[in-house]
């Protein structure tokens, strides 16, 4: 089983889609595992994301860029 889907290029830079960024702990994990096959990660891509950038302290070590299409501070819910 492959860990990875479709065609990897080492010369180029690579964007990491997940639908949902909480602790980072995940995504890190992921980026780790790409690292390891020399890919580079620049940025990542999700849906919902928990925190502001500021939290993901690691990511910003490694210069990846979050990108989101909304936070968690954008939902408001009414019960």
């Amino acid at each position: 089983m492959n860990q990875f889907e479709g065609d990897i290029h080492l010369d180029k830079s690579t964007i990491l889609v997940d639908d949902i960024i909480n602790s980072g702990n995940s995504i890190l994990k992921q980026i780790i595992a790409l690292e390891n096959e020399g890919i580079k990660v620049t940025a990542v891509l999700c849906i919902l994301i928990f925190h502001s950038e500021s939290w993901y302290e690691e990511l910003q070590k490694r210069n990846i860029k979050i990108y989101s299409l909304i936070s968690h501070d954008e939902i408001s819910l009414e019960l």
